[in-house]
């Protein structure tokens, strides 16, 4: 869970499993940043994947809530 006004950042391949809630703040994924092996994300803050450098951008397996997704040039899927 990510929650308050500030900014986390992942930088690498993150293998958890559970669920990736958003409640607040920022989630950045940045450069091979991933959270493919997640059950899905809850985005009720930003979660921005602006900077993944990763072939074919971000994958997930699901998104929902009310927040906002900033994917700059990438694809998310």
């Amino acid at each position: 869970i990510k929650d308050g006004s500030g900014t986390l950042t992942l930088t690498g391949s993150n293998t958890y499993t559970g669920g990736t809630t958003i409640a607040g703040g920022t989630l950045d994924l940045t450069g091979t940043g991933s959270i493919a092996d997640s059950s899905g994300v809850t985005n009720d803050g930003t979660f921005d994947l602006s900077g993944v450098t990763a072939t074919g951008g971000a994958s997930i397996t699901s998104l929902a809530g009310t927040g906002a997704t900033t994917l700059g040039t990438n694809n998310l899927t």
